[in-house]
């Protein structure tokens, strides 16, 4: 009964250090990740402006533009998922953090436009605008995004 007792108490030794070690060992996906978030909560603020454009409720822009502004803010912050998956180090790391903070900036100066002719109640460039916004969008993802499954 002994050996049994001892052997059992080996075994959880054995998993208590496996569990606290799992940290270590812990997957990180990018669907968990503070971006992932960020960009899910802009997307959805996207859908909603595009319907109020389409409505033709320009005077809803200014709050949804402010928001998403801030969640981009944040996102610049972070560093896309891909990054990390293509072991990417170094300079190259930090070249390729630059390029993704720029787009991040550059979408930022779009939303502000966007803002400023919804100020002016200028329809046909609010879309035009709004237009640039998902070009840019589509050429951030192609470039940055990691496919999460």
């Amino acid at each position: 009964m002994y050996i049994l007792t001892f052997f059992n108490f080996k075994r959880v030794l054995f998993l208590l250090a496996f569990l606290g070690s799992a940290n270590l060992f812990a997957i990180e996906y990018c669907d968990q990740s503070e971006l992932y978030s960020h960009m899910k909560d802009i997307g959805s603020e996207l859908k909603s402006l595009s319907f109020e454009i389409k409505r033709g409720k320009l005077d809803k822009v200014e709050g949804r533009v402010a928001t998403i502004n801030q969640l981009l803010e944040k996102s610049k912050q972070e560093t896309p998922f891909l990054f990390s998956e293509k072991e990417l180090e170094g300079d190259e790391l930090m070249q390729k953090q630059a390029q993704y903070q720029k787009g991040i900036s550059d979408l930022i100066v779009i939303f502000q436009k966007l803002d400023e002719v919804a100020k002016r109640g200028d329809v046909a460039q609010v879309k035009t605008v709004f237009s640039d916004i998902s070009k840019s969008r589509k050429i951030g993802h192609r470039a940055f995004k990691a496919q999460c499954q």
